[in-house]
């Protein structure tokens, strides 16, 4: 069992040092069902990561323990284990506090938190892509983005169809929110494209 930031280590282009290697990792399971996909966000007291994997995805609920091994893999910047070869649940209901940052913390330095469970206090403002205020969480698709505003710090956020905010209005400002750190970033090198998904 390897501690998950000996896991996240990559090269200068963002490439996880131990691509195509199987590991095992412990953590507690931060998001399971919320987004509809079959992504299992995990986290231990060094970083966070990822399982792609439909029966992992099945059977761990928010909160468990569980070990973890599994063939590390890269998906537009994020670092993953698919498949997952075998998972264990060591305990369930445990919390998991998240860290608390800011939006500009997740935008430049994103792979500091990625896969981690972040809060973000005292939103000022949501915008759309074209930087237009919106009043309701308005989503297509499996999901829309926005940005969220602190002021004049932004970072952009995912709002899954999925989750019971999609279609919702946004909430009176100013507001916190609690989401988990991703990324999508098509071409190396992997160090931009961060967002942030609430879970609920």
């Amino acid at each position: 069992v390897i501690p998950i930031d000996s896991l996240r280590r990559q090269d200068a282009n963002g490439v996880p040092l131990l691509l195509g290697q199987t590991v095992t990792v412990r953590g507690v399971v931060t998001m399971s069902q919320e987004l509809g996909t079959p992504l299992v966000y995990l986290q231990d007291p060094t970083g966070g990561t990822i399982g792609y994997d439909g029966p992992f995805w099945t059977n761990t609920e928010q909160g468990d323990s569980v070990q973890v091994t599994g063939v590390v893999t890269q998906f537009n910047g994020l670092t993953e284990f698919t498949p997952v070869n075998s998972h264990t649940v060591l305990a369930a209901n445990r919390p998991f506090t998240p860290r608390i940052v800011t939006c500009s913390n997740v935008r430049l330095n994103g792979e500091l938190y990625e896969a981690q469970l972040i809060r973000i206090n005292g939103v000022t403002a949501v915008h759309n892509t074209s930087g237009q205020n919106v009043t309701t969480w308005s989503v297509t698709g499996s999901g829309t983005n926005y940005r969220i505003l602190v002021g004049a710090d932004s970072v952009e956020i995912r709002i899954f169809a999925t989750t019971n905010i999609a279609n919702a209005p946004v909430p009176p400002f100013p507001f916190d929110v609690i989401a988990l750190v991703s990324q999508f970033d098509s071409s190396p090198p992997y160090t931009s494209g961060y967002q942030i998904l609430p879970r609920s």
